[in-house]
């Protein structure tokens, strides 16, 4: 593991840090703001939607300039977005503030996932180390917000993080410089069937993962019977810390999967967080849900590494940087608008009939990724070689 990939490593864990932050001070925005609990969800879908609709240039920037200068822009963005949302006094500055932020973060994964995915060998280590940094930040972040509500409220927690963005930005900029002529050009075909089943799978995993991570706090205060989301918040960090593991188990597993192997093993790890999220709607006592929850986390973060590396196997290496921009807005910006949905049933139902809804999308997910599955059984190939028009050609 070199520099590049600790430095990537700690800079996806800052992104996801900053992103969970909001849905642990969102019970103290609505008292202090005066905003319903629908429009700061929808304030917080604006933010999440531009989480992944800055992918799509990003990718695109990064196959042409290089990560390194993508990244720095990721940094310095981060740094400004979180002062921005840590100084909102209204509703509209929040959502400018979440909108900076979301941008910003949505560059890092196109950028971070093609300087990674460069060479063959060791590609599951590499994504299984990524991931680890990104479990750390999401399990940071709840528990910085939570540490920090008593002592400053929750302007507190994105000051912290602009401040790492800071320190984010001077290790960025020692990495050496990469441009395009460090991209490898490989000649290959797209194989569009398989693409068009990857995005699938990410918009179900984004809208799946954005909904329960947003309302699992909330969902546990219910079920808790508590006052505050502090506990729920906890959970939270706890269940992301559970991937830390899991995470870098599953990158392992990804590096020894035979050829054409990947993608079975991705669909056998989806059914536990599908039962598991079906569990959570029924299960009765705090101890139950917790464990539940938990069980949730380490399958559903052990399958990243492998879901992350598909699609580098459709598509030629220099394109990979457009192909995970196309990706991650697929995921964070579409899937966003699980915040608003969950909200919205939420408000009308219950918290735990948004979950049913999300552990539907889980289950739509896995029968896309059983057809990824069958159709590389078939081949006998992980990486299909049909030809077909290149479905990145506009990126």
């Amino acid at each position: 593991m070199n520099r590049a990939a600790w430095t990537a490593t700690g800079l996806h864990g800052l992104v996801h840090a900053l992103m969970l932050i909001f849905p642990q001070v969102i019970v103290d925005l609505r008292r202090d703001l005066g905003c319903s609990l629908f429009e700061l969800s929808r304030a917080a879908n604006i933010g999440y939607f531009a989480f992944g609709l800055g992918a799509l240039p990003a990718g695109w920037l990064a196959d042409r300039l290089g990560s390194r200068r993508v990244l720095v822009g990721c940094a310095a963005g981060l740094g400004v977005g979180a002062i921005l949302v840590a100084a909102a006094e209204n509703l509209a500055t929040l959502t400018f503030g979440m909108t900076v932020l979301g941008l910003s973060a949505s560059v890092y994964h196109p950028a971070g996932l093609a300087l990674l995915m460069r060479g063959v060998d060791g590609r599951g280590r590499r994504m299984g180390l990524h991931g680890v940094g990104g479990n750390l930040g999401e399990a940071v972040g709840p528990a910085l917000a939570a540490a920090t509500l008593a002592v400053g409220g929750w302007p507190l927690p994105y000051a912290v993080g602009a401040l790492l963005a800071g320190l984010a930005l001077g290790l960025v900029l020692r990495l050496p410089p990469d441009g395009p002529a460090m991209h490898p050009q490989a000649a290959g075909a797209v194989d569009r069937v398989s693409l068009a089943l990857v995005l699938g799978i990410a918009l179900c995993a984004g809208f799946a993962y954005r909904g329960v991570i947003t309302f699992l706090p909330l969902y546990a205060r219910e079920r808790f019977h508590a006052e505050t989301t502090a506990s729920g918040s906890l959970l939270t960090s706890a269940l992301l810390g559970a991937g830390v593991l899991s995470q870098w188990i599953g990158g392992r597993l990804a590096d020894r999967a035979p050829r054409g192997g990947s993608e079975r093993l991705f669909f056998a790890m989806l059914l536990a967080p599908f039962v598991s999220l079906l569990a959570l709607v029924q299960v009765g006592g705090s101890v139950s849900f917790a464990l539940v929850a938990m069980l949730f986390g380490f399958f559903w973060f052990g399958a990243q590494p492998l879901q992350n590396a598909l699609p580098a196997l459709y598509a030629p290496s220099a394109r990979h940087g457009s192909l995970y921009g196309v990706i991650f807005f697929v995921s964070f910006g579409l899937g966003s608008v699980a915040t608003s949905a969950g909200g919205w049933i939420a408000e009308r139902r219950d918290v735990g009939s948004a979950f049913a809804l999300f552990a539907a999308v889980v289950g739509v997910e896995l029968i896309l990724a059983g057809v990824l599955a069958l159709r590389a059984s078939r081949r006998g190939t992980g990486a299909a070689q049909a030809p077909g028009p290149d479905l990145l050609s506009p990126f």
